[in-house]
């Protein structure tokens, strides 16, 4: 009986299954931020669209700005950092993933949520070192943990073709 974490070879096409935990959702969450721009522009534009809310408001209702105006704003920005990381990590999908990659692209299964990433979707594919980072144009991104593969070859080979296909695509 053939061992369910490991990459299965069909069709010229590679498979691996895997489920993450909370925490490695949160440090996923903290690699995105690190390694793409986009993300990282769109994390912060969401945060000082609170804080200038908070202020807008508060000179709306009170009629002035003062100093404790700006510390507000900003503690509603920072709040709004604290929560978006622990909503990431807490709506996380902790389930089973089964991925595929091929020369088409992606398909990816958890539970009855299945889809299909063409690679023109793919922005870039990174080799962290615990993670296989394949990072989407929309600012989503897969994860697949170094524990998915049965050994180090087979995580070599899944990287490897991965870089290949999504390149061929751009």
């Amino acid at each position: 009986m053939p061992d369910p974490d490991v990459a299965l070879r069909k069709q010229n096409s590679l498979t691996v299954e895997y489920a993450l935990t909370r925490r490695e959702i949160f440090l996923s969450f903290l690699v995105s931020l690190a390694q793409s721009a986009r993300f990282r522009r769109t994390f912060l534009l969401y945060a000082v669209a609170a804080a200038l809310a908070a202020l807008v408001i508060r000179a709306a209702i009170l009629h002035s700005f003062t100093p404790m105006d700006t510390l507000i704003a900003v503690a509603w920005g920072l709040g709004w950092v604290v929560f978006l990381s622990i909503w990431v990590t807490i709506r996380g999908k902790t389930a089973k993933r089964t991925l595929t990659v091929s020369a088409h692209g992606i398909s990816t299964e958890i539970g009855r949520i299945k889809a299909q990433i063409p690679w023109a979707k793919i922005k870039s594919v990174a080799d962290t070192s615990k993670f296989v980072l394949i990072a989407r144009t929309n600012g989503n991104a897969f994860f697949v943990p170094n524990r998915a593969f049965s050994s180090p070859d087979l995580r070599n080979e899944f990287f490897a073709k991965v870089t290949d296909w999504s390149r061929q695509a751009t």
